[in-house]
């Protein structure tokens, strides 16, 4: 009995995180989004891939959901694509942390074990090259990476929302 009140409980918290602020659309205002992965030379090649894999993923769905929300948001792979003076501003997102934790335990024993977490830093800049905003920011999950990838992306874009309001 004890098990289905806490997952009632828990359905009900996860369904009214998502009726936050609403987001504010935008105007056409051109932005270019790059997300860094934070690669370090210790690193071995499956954390390099991970890092890297969520970076794209970050980008890529970053990109997409802004563009539905009307802005001219493009996609660079690295910071240093970035021309000042081209009337866009840069959302610039570099991973700082990220652990992929366990699938397994995540399936088999539930309740928190094996949690993915991702935290971020971020800033926005304009076209003249002055930061708008600058923060971190970082989620924990019990569900899979892309979840906490999607979580961060919906934080962004509320950030993204109240920066780059469009003058009337």
């Amino acid at each position: 009995m004890s098990r289905v009140i806490l997952i009632l409980l828990t359905l009900l918290a996860v369904g009214c995180g998502h009726h936050g602020n609403a987001v504010t659309r935008g105007g056409g205002e051109p932005l270019a989004v790059v997300v860094d992965p934070g690669l370090a030379t210790d690193m071995d090649n499956a954390e390099l891939f991970q890092r890297q894999q969520v970076a794209d993923f970050m980008r890529k769905d970053l990109v997409l959901r802004l563009k539905r929300l009307g802005y001219e948001a493009e996609s660079l792979r690295q910071r240093s694509d970035f021309v000042l003076g081209r009337g866009q501003s840069l959302l610039a997102v570099k991973i700082e942390h990220y652990r992929p934790g366990s699938k397994a335990a995540r399936i088999i024993v539930g309740m928190g074990a094996g949690a993915t977490s991702l935290n971020i830093s971020y800033d926005i800049t304009d076209e003249t090259g002055q930061i708008l905003t600058s923060a971190t920011d970082g989620v924990g999950s019990s569900r899979d990476w892309s979840f906490c990838c999607r979580a961060l992306n919906d934080r962004l874009i509320k950030v993204v929302g109240s920066e780059l309001v469009a003058p009337n």
